[in-house]
């Protein structure tokens, strides 16, 4: 991105203007989303905030749509929402999983290859998962509804499984259950998410992240499966082949959220 006529700074600061203003020639997209930070998360203003945030105001600029969001929702009720395809178009950031494709459009560019991983205390002698036997038996945290890694769908029968139901702090129940012995790992397909949440209650020191062996996770930008959402998903991969926006591009994102954390 910085070979070229724009760059991250430029970007957000031609966009910012765009948060909860609608543009009176433009029509406008009804996005929904979860907190997940750094990608997304409650800000200050009572809006969506965040990497993803970020990204989809430029490429929703760039497909010539305002953006009208939703307060964020638990990520159960948010499914249901892209669901039924009525009270919103789609959300800005979502795994892909067979379950989903059913009843979304998923663009054929992702955004963001995310890393699958677990989550371990910092005293885990462990320095890297080459295989399922160096984690057998493990209680595994995970979050409702939330899509999983080939690696533990290929070897559930090992692992015991922890799953926080929708409602406020998911995150930081895990981080807690973790750091107190209560499981053994929490299993996200972003490397990012815990620690940023982590790092902001002041327990990034008690934690490492430890990727599973296998390719990154694909994460993009989806529309709710009617003719608008066809069409949206069509004119999101055209921005995005104009924009010559690639995953690099979004770690850039990211970066700015850890970099605003630190300044905070």
């Amino acid at each position: 991105m910085s070979d070229r006529n724009f760059c991250l700074t430029g970007l957000l600061v031609g966009v910012i203007f765009l948060t909860g203003v609608q543009r009176a020639q433009a029509e406008s997209i009804r996005m929904g989303c979860f907190e997940i930070p750094p990608h997304i998360y409650s800000s200050s203003t009572g809006l969506p905030a965040g990497a993803a945030v970020n990204f989809f105001k430029i490429v929703a600029k760039k497909m010539g749509w305002d953006i009208v969001w939703l307060d964020p929702l638990p990520p159960a009720r948010l499914i249901e929402y892209l669901k039924d395809g009525k009270e919103i178009d789609g959300a800005p950031i979502i795994a892909r999983t067979f379950e989903r494709e059913k009843f979304l459009h998923y663009p054929k560019n992702h955004f963001y290859l995310a890393k699958p991983n677990f989550v371990v205390r910092k005293n885990n002698p462990l320095i890297r998962i080459d295989s399922a036997k160096d984690v057998g038996g493990y209680v595994v945290g995970q979050f409702s509804r939330a899509a999983y890694s080939k690696f533990v769908i290929e070897n559930k029968a090992l692992f015991k499984f922890d799953i926080i139901s929708p409602g406020k702090c998911l995150v930081e129940q895990h981080l807690n259950k973790l750091i107190l012995g209560r499981i053994d790992a929490v299993h996200t397909l972003d490397e990012f998410s815990l620690s940023f949440e982590a790092k902001r209650l002041g327990m990034d020191a008690k934690i490492k992240v430890l990727l599973l062996p296998e390719p990154p996770h694909p994460f993009y930008s989806v529309f709710c499966k009617n003719e608008k959402g066809k069409k949206l998903a069509r004119q999101y991969d055209i921005a995005i082949k104009e924009l010559e926006f690639t995953s690099d591009d979004y770690i850039e994102f990211i970066q700015a959220e850890f970099a605003l954390l630190d300044k905070n």
